[in-house]
């Protein structure tokens, strides 16, 4: 991948570096960038969650055509210039939109916030079936099982309706994340 460097020279006056070809590695909320494939030496060594302000997409004029920007909301000086973001081309769509979301996932992430499971709740004419989509699901349509409820044990269920959340005791808790979903599993509206 090809990277560029944005340095704020004065409060009015930018300057961007050419691109150059990087190795580029994520471990958690740390950004690490290499000059070369010894991974020995790391040019860059970022705490994302410290200092990004975003990341987004970018569309340059005449320029390079995946290409996505790190912008960092605190000073992160290099001999004097002040890095105010990184310039990262990608050599396809689908590349672009991984970084972007393996960034974002990394500043979401902590110890105290696990990551989150692609799951849902399907609805047939005899269970409410919630599943979690195996890895190659779009291929081969593996889903795992984690909770299966028939229709008569809807009439156990034990409701419970806050105004900040909705949820619904069975053996554990289970969360909706709007009132749509929960009204339409459940028959209510």
């Amino acid at each position: 991948m090809y990277i560029r460097e944005i340095y704020q020279k004065s409060w009015n006056r930018k300057t961007i570096t050419e691109w150059k070809q990087s190795y580029l590695v994520l471990r958690g909320a740390m950004f690490y960038q290499f000059a070369d494939s010894s991974f020995q030496y790391a040019q860059h060594s970022l705490n994302l969650r410290d200092i990004m302000e975003e990341v987004c997409r970018i569309d340059l004029t005449n320029d390079e055509k995946y290409v996505f920007q790190i912008t960092f909301s605190t000073d992160t000086s290099t001999a004097g210039n002040s890095l105010c973001a990184l310039q990262i081309s990608c050599p396809n769509e689908e590349i672009l939109q991984r970084w972007i979301s393996a960034i974002s996932m990394a500043l979401y992430v902590s110890a105290d916030n696990p990551p989150p499971v692609a799951c849902m709740a399907i609805l047939t004419s005899t269970h409410l079936v919630f599943a979690q989509e195996g890895v190659n699901c779009a291929v081969d349509g593996f889903m795992r099982c984690l909770c299966s409820i028939s229709r008569e044990e809807f009439n156990d269920i034990k409701m419970k309706y806050l105004i900040a959340s909705f949820d619904c005791l069975l053996q554990s808790w289970v969360g909706f994340s709007n009132i749509s979903w929960f009204e339409e599993i459940f028959g209510f509206g």
